[in-house]
């Protein structure tokens, strides 16, 4: 995972939860005293402090963060925070949808609810939850399938045990009147299901000659959001996790019948068979002939 506002996703019973690591949690050491500006989000924010020098500022106050603690603030609510040097704050934001289609053992949605929709949150020193943060903050590996997996682990190990903080704890300060709820946005400013839909359009549709110009027409965003997006979820442009695809669905064609080269081609969606020669070989390292051989 490599340093920067990353999002991932990620699926709890009834609840999806997209939680960002921001791009400040991965910078260690400060030379001297940062205070940020008053800002807000339009998703929740879990701070936790490594030593007991670190303050949260609200509009009307100043609440010292002691060493191993955590706050929750909730979207929507301005604030900022006083970094110091060395080790200091490391921020996530999440944000919680209901899932309808899911068949529920537990209503994880419903617990988020109860115990993130009021006030700002603070909770007690944990050294547990501490080892967690800082094993989260330095998993700055690519981004694949197996280190994806790792952070969305130790992101649930966090939640889980944040609930239990806070539940043991069942107080809540600086409390404020509830807003109207909101549809919680990604930090690309698009809609969470904006995003699902162009993925499943990638997904789906790849052997189509689709690229994030037609999708943004369809979905009217950027052609650039898009392939940001794209980037974050697979490591890959929009194009390169499209040849991905159609290669993947190639060599099982390859492997499974006998159809000719140029047949394969294009039924994944290529138009030229030079093109898709090519293409494989990248991919694989190999022409399908030789692969087709192998197999």
């Amino acid at each position: 995972m490599n340093s920067g506002n990353e999002i991932f996703s990620i699926s709890l019973e009834n609840a999806d939860l997209h939680f960002i690591l921001h791009e400040e949690s991965f910078v260690q050491k400060y030379s001297e005293r940062w205070e940020k500006m008053l800002h807000t989000h339009v998703y929740y924010e879990i701070l936790f402090s490594l030593n007991d020098r670190n303050c949260l500022i609200v509009p009307d106050r100043e609440l010292p963060l002691s060493e191993n603690s955590f706050a929750v603030i909730p979207p929507y609510l301005e604030h900022s925070t006083v970094f110091v040097r060395d080790d200091f704050l490391i921020s996530v934001g999440f944000s919680c949808e209901k899932n309808n289609r899911k068949y529920l053992r537990n209503d994880v949605y419903s617990l988020f609810r109860r115990l993130f929709s009021g006030g700002i949150a603070i909770g007690e020193p944990d050294e547990g939850l501490r080892d967690l943060f800082v094993q989260l903050r330095n998993l700055h590996y690519p981004g694949d399938l197996i280190s994806d997996g790792f952070v969305s682990a130790v992101f649930v190990q966090i939640v889980y045990s944040i609930i239990a903080n806070l539940r043991e704890k069942s107080g809540l300060i600086h409390e404020r009147k509830p807003e109207t709820e909101k549809k919680p946005y990604s930090p690309y400013g698009v809609s969470f299901d904006t995003l699902y839909s162009v993925n499943n359009t990638l997904n789906n549709e790849f052997m189509n000659d689709i690229t994030p110009e037609s999708v943004s027409k369809r979905f009217f965003i950027s052609p650039r959001q898009i392939d940001r997006y794209i980037m974050n979820q697979y490591g890959q442009t929009f194009l390169r996790r499209r040849a991905h695809l159609r290669v993947n669905a190639a060599k099982k064609l390859l492997r499974q019948s006998k159809d000719p080269i140029a047949a394969i081609s294009r039924a994944v969606g290529y138009n030229s068979v030079n093109t898709f020669y090519s293409a494989f070989r990248k991919e694989v390292g190999m022409t399908p002939d030789e692969f087709r051989r192998k197999r």
